[in-house]
C-alpha cells in the first residue's frame, strides 16, 4: 500500500529552543502479510525535506489476536 501522512506541530519556546509551528508531510510504501503468528507489516516512510532516500525510516510491526 502507498500512503500520505500530514501532521501539525506546535512547540512552545523553551530555554534553549525557539517556538516552532507548522505542517509536516510524509509519504511511503508498505506491505502487510497475514501469517500463522499474526499480521506482519513493514513500512518505509520519507520526509519530503530529506536529501536522500537512505534517510527514510523503516517500521516493522507484528499484530497478534487472542
Amino acid at each position: 500500500h502507498a500512503f500520505f501522512d500530514l501532521g501539525y506541530v506546535a512547540r512552545p519556546a523553551l530555554e534553549a529552543t525557539t517556538a516552532t509551528r507548522g505542517w509536516h508531510p510524509g509519504y511511503g510504501l508498505g506491505v502487510r502479510l497475514q501469517t500463522a503468528i499474526g499480521r506482519i507489516s513493514a513500512t518505509y516512510a520519507l520526509n519530503p525535506k530529506v536529501q536522500s532516500p537512505a534517510d527514510g525510516r523503516v517500521h516493522l510491526g507484528l499484530s497478534v489476536g487472542l
